[in-house]
Order: C-alpha cells, then structure tokens, then sequence
C-alpha cells in the first residue's frame, strides 16, 4: 500500500499536479514503514537463517539495509550544486566583483587609526608615568614619538596584505552563501521537485529491500558503525 502510495505521489509530481511542499506533506504524515503489514511480510520473506557476512547460523537475525537512503535535506543539496554547474557551466567567476567590492567595504569598516612602535610597529604599547623615553612597546622597545598606523581589527594586524587576505576570505565566504540563498529562493520549486522525486525512488527500493541481506546482529552494529562514521566524515568535508 506505502509503494502504491508513493508511486501515485510520483506521478503528480511528473505531471505537475501537486507541488513538492505538498507531496513532502503527504509522505510525511504516512504511517512510518515498520509499522505497515506489507513492510513485515517481506522482511519474513526474506530473512534466511544464517549470517550471509559470517555464516553463523545461530540467530537472532536481522535484515540489513546495504545502501541507507539520504535525507531530503542532503539530496536537496545536490540537486541545487548540480543545477548550479548546469546554469552556470563557466563557473561563478561573476562573484569576484562582488567579493571585491565587499572587500574594500569591510577593511574601511574595520580599520581605524593606532599609535605603535617606530621599531617593530606593533601597537601594543603603553605610555609610562615616571620613566623616560615615555613609551615602552610589548616588545621592549622604547621611545617618545610613536607612529601613527592604520589598524585593522578583525585581522588584529597593521600590515594591508595580510588584512586584505584574510578579509577576503570572509568576504568570499558572505557572497557564496549569498548568492546560494538567492538561487535556492529563485529555483526552489525545480529543486525540491527534483530532490523529491530522487527521496520517494530511493523510499520505493528501501522498501522494496531491493539493497538487503541476513546478518547476525554482531555483523549488522559492525556495519551501522562503519556506515555512521563515513556519514560523519563527509560531513566534514562537505
């Protein structure tokens, strides 16, 4: 019946009779999977009476989803890099002005004028009371005269280039998730049909256990671990 149900969900999406926040509705207030007859009816079928990774035949047993569908949000994000590469195929060079415009914005907004050391140009210094020259930096140096520099505090330095790389990097960062934001508000409802009708052909095969086998439980919490720690470490790197 959930096969059925997703099926005919498919198809109004194809045909564009429903929209995808409207499809992801109805799927979500489905009954969840392991509490349907037909999702235990084919596990039955399929479960065998031996480990199919060890060959222990002494139960229990469980049946052991090889390939875990990915989330809707995951997907979603995929389909939005991949629509990316298609409507931009020579890449996002556009955004340099940008980036360069904002660059120049948040060095002024950050930068003011400090007095600081002739010798090593650090602006930590402190003025002295009692004690002659008047000045004294971090770095020992004395002197009376300090030189007026310019100072950028969100990179905590007076030297341009390194303030401008590091800016830079920000500033980067500030117009991509920009520019994400405004594509994914441009084209969401291409985006989100795409992603959910690759989620209800992923459910179909879940629940179909197309991608199954026996295992005994001890293989099966090997595996689930394995699989959690890749999950965790693309995460990383995504």
């Amino acid at each position: 019946m959930r096969i059925e149900t997703l099926t005919i969900i498919h198809n109004q999406l194809i045909n564009d009779e429903v929209d995808y926040s409207e499809a992801f509705d109805k799927i979500k207030n489905m009954p969840q999977v392991w509490s349907t007859v037909e999702w235990k009816k084919k596990r039955a079928e399929l479960l065998k009476d031996y480990c199919e990774n060890c060959g222990i035949k002494t139960g229990p047993f469980v049946l052991q989803h090889t390939k875990q569908p990915e989330t809707f949000k995951i997907i979603y994000e995929g389909v939005t890099k991949c629509l990316i590469s298609e409507i931009y195929p020579n890449g996002l060079d556009f955004l340099e002005k940008e980036t360069d415009e904002m660059l120049e914005d948040m060095l002024i907004k950050n930068s003011e004028k400090r007095n600081a050391c002739p010798t090593c140009r650090t602006v930590n210094i402190r003025d002295r009371k009692s004690l002659t020259p008047k000045y004294i930096c971090k770095n020992n140096h004395e002197f009376d005269f300090p030189v007026e520099l310019t100072y950028y505090s969100k990179s905590q330095t007076t030297d341009i280039e390194i303030a401008r790389n590091k800016t830079r990097v920000i500033a980067e960062s500030v117009v991509f998730t920009r520019f994400i934001k405004e594509f994914k508000r441009l084209h969401d409802k291409k985006i989100g049909k795409l992603s959910l009708l690759i989620c209800i052909k992923n459910s179909i095969e879940y629940l179909e256990m197309t991608f199954t086998k026996t295992t005994c439980k001890s293989c099966a919490y090997k595996e689930d671990f394995h699989h959690a720690f890749k999950k965790q470490i693309k995460a990383m790197f995504n």
